[in-house]
């Protein structure tokens, strides 16, 4: 169980660098960056109690903006808005997106420094024990979220119920 903690943190310092190298790259030519994320994406970006971006993934670029002497402007916006305004060339950056094919032909996408998974999520009584019992179902996602482009791209029901934010995606 140690040895596993051991590797996952040595695996995270290692993205954690590269990504610091990247953005070095990139940096060199561009001393100012827009960057933008989700209004509602806690803990990664979600807008503080006294009005200011924050998160993981804020602090994170905060950190790596900082070492490259990188100015800055931090936006957080409803997900969908933030997205189109990346893929139309309005801000510079994304903190964070889950990278797809079809995402990757629209926008160029940095190392991973963050790994995660999805899930569904039903009610204790439902008996949808996997994605394939949810076909045909009314599902609900976050608007322009990995999630809804699944749903979408696999057909898996034509009865979504799209929402702005993940509280209103999971009542």
């Amino acid at each position: 169980m140690m040895n596993n903690k051991i590797i996952i943190k040595t695996i995270l310092m290692f993205l954690v660098i590269i990504t610091i190298f990247s953005i070095g790259t990139f940096a060199t030519n561009k001393k100012y960056l827009n960057v933008a994320g989700s209004t509602e994406y806690p803990p990664f970006e979600f807008i503080n109690d006294n009005g200011e971006p924050d998160g993981f993934l804020v602090d994170i670029f905060i950190a790596v903006a900082e070492v490259m002497e990188i100015d800055y402007e931090i936006n957080l916006d409803k997900w969908d808005i933030v997205r189109k305004d990346l893929e139309e060339g309005q801000i510079n950056a994304l903190m964070g997106m889950y990278k797809t094919e079809k995402r990757d032909k629209l926008v160029d996408f940095s190392v991973p420094h963050f790994i995660s998974s999805y899930a569904v999520f039903v009610s204790e009584n439902s008996d949808i024990k996997n994605i394939e019992d949810a076909k045909n179902k009314k599902i609900s996602v976050l608007e322009d979220d990995l999630g809804h482009d699944y749903i979408v791209e696999e057909g898996i029901t034509d009865k979504i119920f799209v929402t702005n934010s993940i509280e209103k995606t999971l009542k």
